[in-house]
């Protein structure tokens, strides 16, 4: 299910309300689960300073689950952008 949101400029965004990104914070893998899962194609891990550190496509399993392999990654705050045919997400995420 995709909610739709306005922001006070009147520009309409997307809000996903049918997936999950856990755990977080993580340790090493980041689970993405649900029925929107199956729109997700792509990812992009960025630091807090926007630098792109990890990247890569998704594909979904049959129980609509899919991971990233943040195990390289420093301690420390990212952002995991999932993008899709429709759909753009940033999610905050605390590798530790």
């Amino acid at each position: 299910m995709i909610e739709e949101k306005f922001d006070t400029t009147g520009v309409k965004h997307g809000t996903l309300t049918d997936f999950v990104v856990y755990p977080n914070p993580t340790s090493g893998y980041l689970k993405i689960q649900g029925q929107e899962m199956m729109q997700i194609t792509s990812y992009n891990v960025s630091d807090v300073s926007g630098k792109s550190v990890l990247s890569g496509e998704l594909t979904a399993n049959q129980i609509k689950q899919s991971r990233i392999d943040m195990t390289s990654l420093k301690r420390g705050l990212y952002l995991v952008k999932l993008s899709g045919e429709r759909i753009n997400r940033v999610v905050k995420v605390v590798k530790e």
